[in-house]
């Protein structure tokens, strides 16, 4: 093998090299970019859970809220209708 084929086969490898190495950078920075993109769509999804959790929150006060005020209206007419029923046994004579 003369010097200067020897000469072309090191050419050859260092383009070689050099090629496999440009590849190496693309396929870096394109996962690099998905981590990116995941990120990014991990921030959003933890943004969109905290609002469906402060929607829940909200909920559940308006529920409890609801409930309060039915156990309210529950124990006024109760409370009416142990009058009425006083009242009829007074009526009665007992």
């Amino acid at each position: 093998m003369t010097i200067d084929e020897r000469l072309e086969a090191l050419v050859q490898s260092v383009e070689l090299l050099a090629a496999m190495h440009r590849d190496r950078e693309k396929q870096q920075d394109n996962l690099a970019k998905q981590q990116d993109n995941l990120a990014k769509q991990q921030d959003n999804l933890a943004k969109q859970q905290d609002n469906r959790m402060r929607q829940l929150e909200n909920l559940m006060e308006q529920i409890m809220e609801a409930t309060a005020r039915l156990v309210h209206t529950a124990e006024l007419h109760s409370e009416r209708m142990n009058g009425h029923e006083t009242r009829l046994e007074r009526l009665e004579g007992k």
